[in-house]
């Protein structure tokens, strides 16, 4: 009797796999991406019947007769089947049933599936007002949630694509209401724990890095929170090629940077820019540079201060502007700019990373014609064949 039958346990999030006791099927065990489709397909479909017609638009949409199309189709179910068979239990081949020119999932076949359960949690994350039960749910809720539905492979079919933006949400509402529990509890350990791990899931949230670094600053670890925080916006502007939001780079001004030649604090900051003349100019983080801005710019500013400009500079590919160069061009470019930055800055100086493809510089000179000759200098440092430089200007 199928009542009778060990449940199938279906994974969708990140690899798909069925599995019956010990056997399993899953991607990685055959290469036709059109069989795994189907059979993708018709799970997500499981509750209604899906037509020839269907079937044959999902997995043939290259132009050509769909009619042409019907014997491959029942040759992939065929083989459907085999695979399934691979599970080694009784009703393998009613699985997929047929009836009256559709196809559906068996619906007296128990099943498992990790979106039943997934969203059972997340809805009891919702929907409970008890802190201790909340908690719970969603760290079940994540628990299950091992990837993006059906490892976001159909990024640009509604189909899927659509779950996967839900089931999404779902999982970045429980991480936030679990966030929010714990550090009510001042339980930062687990914080870190959690967004570490969503980390390997989802690598491009931003909001796991911000809340990694703000429970290591609260349980005082300063060094590691530094780590955490380098980590962070290597991985946007290195492997991500992205700008990370004022948010994330705010955090910086928490910090307290002892080691590595970049200053957090804004009076040991303005003792380098009046004393050490040994740097002809200083790179400082973002949040640093907009305290330093605020101050030069602001009411009552005077005397050298009123020489100071502000400096854009941008990186384009030489023929076509405005457009961003190759990654490799792109960082080579930053490089060097960097280094005729320090070499024709003047002691004082500051700049920081403004975005993935700009720099910002609070520079002093003496008139726009010294403005104007360090900009030609900067403009020969790069390679006009690589990349090409564009400024923008504005005295303060």
């Amino acid at each position: 009797m199928l009542s009778e039958t060990e449940p199938l346990i279906i994974k969708t999030f990140g690899e798909f796999s069925i599995r019956q006791g010990d056997n399993i099927i899953s991607e990685s065990d055959n290469r036709s991406k059109k069989l795994w489709k189907l059979l993708e397909y018709i799970v997500h479909n499981r509750h209604r019947r899906i037509s020839r017609e269907e079937l044959l638009t999902l997995l043939w949409q290259e132009p050509g007769g769909q009619e042409d199309r019907a014997p491959s189709l029942k040759t992939l179910l065929c083989r459907a089947r085999n695979a399934l068979d691979l599970l080694d239990f009784e009703e393998s081949r009613r699985v997929i049933l047929r009836r009256d020119g559709s196809y559906f999932w068996n619906p007296r076949l128990p099943v498992k599936i990790d979106t039943d359960d997934f969203l059972e949690m997340a809805e009891r994350t919702k929907t409970t007002d008890l802190p201790e039960e909340k908690l719970n749910a969603a760290l079940r809720a994540m628990a299950l949630y091992k990837g993006r539905y059906l490892g976001g492979k159909y990024a640009d079919e509604p189909w899927a694509r659509e779950a996967a933006d839900r089931y999404e949400a779902m999982y970045l509402y429980c991480y936030n209401a679990a966030v929010q529990i714990l550090a009510g509890e001042e339980r930062y350990d687990q914080i870190v724990f959690l967004s570490r791990h969503a980390m390997e899931i989802d690598p491009r949230q931003e909001s796991f890095y911000y809340n990694e670094v703000s429970a290591l600053i609260a349980k005082g670890e300063d060094r590691e929170a530094l780590s955490a925080y380098d980590r962070a916006m290597d991985r946007f502007y290195q492997i991500y090629r992205q700008t990370p939001s004022d948010r994330l780079r705010n955090l910086y001004r928490n910090l307290c940077r002892v080691d590595n030649g970049i200053e957090p604090d804004l009076t040991l900051v303005r003792e380098k820019l009046d004393v050490d003349r040994a740097f002809r100019a200083i790179r400082c983080e973002y949040d640093t540079f907009r305290l330093l801005y605020q101050q030069y710019s602001g009411t009552g500013a005077c005397g050298t201060d009123s020489r100071r400009y502000l400096i854009l500079l941008t990186v384009v590919n030489p023929d076509r502007s405005g457009e961003i160069p190759v990654p490799k061009v792109l960082d080579r470019t930053l490089a060097v700019l960097e280094e005729s930055l320090q070499e024709n800055l003047s002691p004082g100086d500051v700049y920081t990373r403004y975005s993935l493809t700009q720099l910002l510089v609070l520079a002093a000179f003496d008139d726009e014609d010294a403005l104007m000759y360090c900009l030609s200098k900067l403009l020969r440092a790069i390679p006009v064949h690589e990349a090409g430089l564009a400024f923008r200007t504005e005295k303060i």
